[in-house]
């Protein structure tokens, strides 16, 4: 039964077929051999290119057109700075064939020509941007309209580098978190550090993080902070050394709701 369906929506195909008349035939033999490109016969008819192509080989009239170019002309244009569209341009040859004389020649040629924003910059305001602000090279080439590797290159003129990151002992990070009972937050501060630096570290040394205490606060006390205070959830999590998640699930079990976001409803 399956097989019986599958041939009859084959049978209901709309996609268009080229009907095999003589006359057709005979046309498309006559464009084709007097200079019509493929895809403008299939345009005409309403087909692809790739059915065209296929009606072609099959009336045996298909041929491949190439133009022979001498070597030396391709590197002699190389050489001169062409580039690789130029070359096919001026030659009237493949960029396949191209490429071909050139790897054989072991010769490398331009593949476009970009104009090059000129960058200039003081080394106080790209000290500004790079070290103060703490922007990457990428961000201060989009904010100046060049290329990455230039803001690099003035840096290195410049003399310019980030500051060496801060590698915590292990015995420091013990004794903090550990022996003085620290929270992450705390740890941060008194080192100067990102908590996501912290994290990283203690992870490295494989101090375990402690588990944490087990989480109470009544319906009262979340929506005091979270409604009357307006504090964000983040803020909350802060406050009693948990996740965001912990938070978001306590306000969603007490149903807690701000009016903005009611309203938004």
């Amino acid at each position: 039964m399956r097989k019986t369906e599958l041939k009859i929506n084959v049978s209901k195909s709309t996609k268009p077929v080229l009907k095999r008349t003589t006359e057709e035939d005979a046309m498309i033999k006559a464009s084709y051999k007097n200079g019509m490109g493929i895809t403008e016969i299939a345009n005409q008819l309403g087909v692809s290119r790739q059915v065209m192509l296929s009606r072609i080989k099959g009336l045996g009239v298909w041929e491949r057109k190439t133009v022979d170019v001498e070597p030396k002309l391709i590197i002699d244009l190389c050489m001169s700075g062409k580039t690789l569209p130029e070359i096919v341009q001026q030659t009237g040859s493949t960029e396949f064939i191209i490429r071909r004389i050139l790897k054989e020649n072991k010769i490398k040629c331009v593949r476009s020509k970009t104009v090059v924003r000129k960058f200039t910059i003081s080394k106080d305001t790209l000290q500004d941007l790079y070290i103060t602000q703490n922007l990457t090279a990428k961000q201060i080439s989009e904010i100046y309209g060049c290329k990455t590797a230039q803001v690099y290159i003035a840096l290195t003129e410049y003399g310019i580098r980030r500051p060496v990151a801060v590698n915590v002992a292990k015995n420091v990070l013990y004794k903090l978190y550990i022996e003085s009972d620290m929270s992450l937050d705390e740890v941060s501060l008194k080192l100067g550090l990102k908590k996501e630096k912290i994290c990283r570290t203690l992870k490295k040394y494989g101090i375990r993080k402690r588990a944490k205490f087990s989480f109470s606060i009544t319906e009262h006390e979340l929506r005091d902070l979270y409604v009357n205070n307006n504090l964000t959830r983040k803020e909350i999590a802060r406050r009693f050394d948990v996740t965001e998640s912990v938070i978001q699930n306590r306000i969603n079990q007490y149903k807690i709701q701000k009016l903005l976001e009611i309203e938004n409803k």
